[in-house]
């Protein structure tokens, strides 16, 4: 059991060898890293980058009005296959994932907000 200040948290025994494994992975990517970097960073820097990286490339975060349930996983390839990219009108304002200004439309296969300008170049980048 972890002890997180108020409240505690208990670990499940087969993380444990994956966390493990994790931990050497990572270990000997640093270990290459400082092998071939002319400036290699320190450890806790490299571990920040993979993080950081696997969450803005895998990430999911919430969608806003949701608050505590994950949005579902999107299929990022159907964003660039130009096929039946349909913008309708919805009910409520949400913020454009092109432009970040509120618009009234979506894209029905995307399930993105787009105002009808932006899709061209959202589903093409």
């Amino acid at each position: 059991m972890i002890s997180t200040g108020h409240q505690s948290v208990e670990i499940k025994w087969h993380l444990s060898p994956l966390l493990l494994c994790y931990e050497l992975v990572l270990q000997n990517a640093w270990q290459l890293h400082k092998t071939y970097d002319e400036k290699p960073m320190d450890f806790l820097e490299f571990c920040q980058r993979v993080v950081c990286h696997y969450l803005e490339t895998h990430g999911h975060p919430t969608e806003p009005g949701q608050r505590g349930r994950t949005s579902q996983k999107r299929n990022i390839d159907s964003h660039y296959d130009g096929m039946n990219h349909v913008i309708v009108k919805q009910g409520e304002q949400t913020r454009c994932a092109e432009c970040h200004k509120k618009t009234n439309f979506r894209c029905e296969k995307s399930d993105i907000a787009l105002h009808v300008k932006c899709s061209v170049e959202y589903h093409t980048e």
